[in-house]
């Protein structure tokens, strides 16, 4: 096998796929007994760019292919790129380590850059809804009157109004309102 020579159709870097083994999967080692048709390294092709994400089961219903995601990269913060949802899982996954459902999501990102490698962390924003000239307040500053949901609007000399919120949603995980600007 010293003899032996590899020769690849394509440019790129070789990734390492795991292998399994009784205790589990994990990387090929020096050693290791692998079998004929067995994958061991692929040479990701890196024109196209996917980006795999999950979306709890509570928010399924905001999503659909086709809409847009923010992407921040870990890495390169200054880096911020766009994708396109171009599937959505079938199946609930339960994860271990928290009480809700997961569905995968496949994103399509919009262009490539040469710093990005396989498996690098993105945080993946979808844009579902938006809105102008709206104020955004807590829901902890949301009180009833008159059989809608009402806040307080301070203006500039130290005087207030009551004013009328429009529509619930949540932002960064946290229930807010959004409340028209007059």
């Amino acid at each position: 096998i010293t003899k032996t020579t590899l020769v690849s159709p394509l440019a790129g870097f070789l990734v390492l796929q795991d292998i399994p083994l009784d205790s589990g999967r994990r990387k090929p080692q020096v050693g290791d007994s692998v079998w004929s048709g067995q994958p061991i390294a692929t040479i990701p092709d890196l024109s196209q760019l996917v980006v795999q994400t999950r979306i709890r089961e509570t928010d399924l219903h905001r999503l659909r292919e086709d809409v847009v995601a923010r992407l921040d990269l870990e890495a390169y913060p200054d880096l911020v790129m766009n994708g396109r949802v171009v599937d959505i899982g079938s199946l609930a996954e339960a994860s271990p380590d928290s009480p809700w459902k997961f569905f995968s999501v496949r994103l399509l990102v919009d262009r490539t850059d040469p710093r990005l490698r396989p498996g690098m962390s993105a945080r993946v924003s979808f844009r579902l809804d938006s809105a102008s000239r709206v104020v955004v307040v807590p829901a902890d500053a949301v009180f009833p009157c008159a059989g809608r949901s009402c806040c307080c609007r301070a203006d500039s000399t130290g005087g207030g109004s009551v004013v009328v919120c429009r529509a619930a949603a949540r932002y960064r995980g946290s229930r807010v309102f959004a409340v028209e600007s007059v």
